[in-house]
């Protein structure tokens, strides 16, 4: 059964993966992301501001030996928030931005990693049973 595996069982991988994700955002990351002091002062989770990061996710591909889940397509943000980073001021000499109704100025921030494409091992342990359970039993 291996050889011709059916894409209904990956289209449900790929919804696994992103029902995960989707976790990760609901409880802070697993594990936790570092607490963002934005986020804080403006009374929201961290990494969730409009929630586009968190929504913008789909099955970009599908066959009967693979699925891919693309996410954070065309956010200029998504980068910097998976693997973290330095954003430095270009064009002026600092970064101006509002917090809870103030504003501040820096001539350079740093964002750390906050892993949000990675596969937990709750998705992990899903995806074991789903495959396990259609080469075993047939079944998705």
């Amino acid at each position: 059964r291996a050889e011709s595996i059916s894409q209904d069982v990956f289209q449900r991988a790929g919804e696994i993966l992103m029902e995960e994700r989707r976790k990760d955002f609901e409880v802070g990351g697993r594990p936790a992301w570092l607490a963002s002091p934005t986020a804080q002062a403006e009374g929201r989770k961290t990494m969730i501001k409009t929630g586009a990061l968190r929504d913008r996710m789909r099955i970009s591909s599908i066959s009967n030996d693979h699925v891919e889940v693309s996410v954070g397509e065309g956010l200029p943000y998504n980068f910097i928030h998976q693997f973290g980073g330095v954003i430095r001021a270009k064009n002026k000499p600092l970064l101006k931005f509002l917090i809870a109704g103030q504003w501040y100025s820096k001539k350079e921030v740093t964002i750390p990693a906050r892993r949000h494409v990675r596969f937990p091992d709750e998705a992990i342990l899903r995806l074991k049973e789903l495959f396990k359970n259609y080469l075993i039993e047939g079944t998705i």
